[in-house]
């Protein structure tokens, strides 16, 4: 019987929940202006992807001839580095793959921000140890999301990326 009771009680609590979020939605999406709408769900960014594909010449001149501030400009401007092709035996980086979603939102786009490692300087972060390197770096919440190859199939560049908090 107590069986049957806490049943019940979950699948009110369930329903009640549903119904909250649902009504939620509805209340955000009729509180913001038509011109802000999205056609094809309201309530939520959309499913469609912008992409860039751009090699580093191309990141430095949108930096102002330097490199990390063009990436981390594209990441204030909502870009997510998706991947990054190796140029040469060395792993030097080439082609960088980004993507953001089309934003008409009332709320502000997501931001990001990246850095890129080496081996040197993540045996620097971990006191000559490797493994210690990269724990440092995710302990300041980065996340690894690339690297790059060598001929040899070591790893040129680590490409790590946060999200901005506001």
């Amino acid at each position: 019987m107590a069986s049957v009771i806490m049943l019940r009680y979950v699948r009110v609590s369930v329903l009640a929940t549903a119904i909250l979020l649902i009504s939620a939605n509805v209340s955000r999406a009729q509180n913001q202006p038509p011109a802000a709408l999205d056609s094809m769900n309201p309530a939520f960014p959309s499913s469609h992807w912008e992409h860039l594909r751009w090699d580093v010449p191309q990141i430095e001149k949108f930096g102002g001839g330097n490199y990390t501030k063009g990436i981390n400009k594209l990441g204030a401007a909502g870009y997510q580095l998706l991947g990054v092709t190796s140029m040469n035996d060395n792993g030097a980086a080439g082609y960088h793959l980004f993507k953001r979603q089309p934003w008409n939102k009332p709320f502000a786009r997501p931001q990001f921000e990246y850095i890129v490692e080496n081996d040197s300087s993540l045996l620097e972060r971990g006191d000559k140890n490797l493994h210690d390197g990269l724990a440092n770096v995710e302990r300041d919440e980065w996340e690894l999301i690339a690297h790059t190859q060598t001929k040899n199939g070591g790893i040129g560049c680590y490409f790590f990326t946060r999200q901005v908090k506001k």
